[in-house]
């Protein structure tokens, strides 16, 4: 029954008395409590859903400010360097948000992977509105797989037939002239100073 149909069938009729106060409160409460208890249910059974929710969220919603940037320098046999601002994604969410949602990306700018030790991985290109270039290196630096000109959106799985432990991604063209077999190179030292920082001020 509805307020209106109690306060018209006369539980709630005339002027009310303090037992009719009374009587009030107590509907009122019941009527409250029931939908409180209703709502927090609700809640607790969704509990776990909206943790993995939340989670999933915020990795999307990680603005490009969120990372650190790092400026890395690529060295070849041939004694010549090539330099790269880079931003980091060194946890597991921001490798799983990367240049998702990108537009573009400045000359000589990019996103520096780093999975913590060599490891199997694999990269594609869901939601990735730009063609790249996949560098990948072994923890000693050393350049040892290249995916070039990756297509937008694809979810072909990029696998690279070693253990793995950081990844470039750079504009589409931007890696020519670096080979696996030019005995291309991260400079370390940099680049173990750059993630450093980084740790420190997270």
């Amino acid at each position: 029954m509805s307020w209106e149909g109690r306060l018209n069938s006369g539980v709630f009729k005339g002027k009310l008395n303090a037992r009719g106060y009374s009587r009030l409160a107590a509907t009122t409460a019941n009527v409250v409590g029931s939908q409180l208890s209703g709502l927090f249910e609700i809640l607790r059974s969704m509990g776990k859903n909206l943790c993995v929710l939340f989670v999933v969220l915020a990795s999307f919603c990680t603005p490009v400010s969120a990372f650190g940037t790092c400026e890395i320098v690529l060295s070849t046999g041939r004694n010549v360097s090539t330099r790269f601002t880079v931003a980091l994604a060194l946890t597991a969410a921001e490798h799983a948000v990367g240049l998702m949602g990108r537009s573009s990306l400045a000359e000589r700018h990019g996103m520096l992977f780093d999975f913590g030790q060599e490891q199997r991985i694999s990269m594609w290109m869901k939601d990735t509105l730009i063609s790249l270039d996949m560098v990948f290196f072994r923890s000693d630096g050393t350049l040892v797989y290249l995916e070039q000109a990756t297509e937008p959106r694809s979810l072909r799985h990029i696998t690279p037939p070693m253990p793995i432990r950081y990844v470039l991604e750079i504009n589409a063209g931007a890696s020519r002239g670096l080979n696996p077999t030019a005995l291309v190179k991260l400079d370390m030292v940099r680049l173990k100073q750059c993630l450093s920082a980084e740790s420190a001020a997270r």
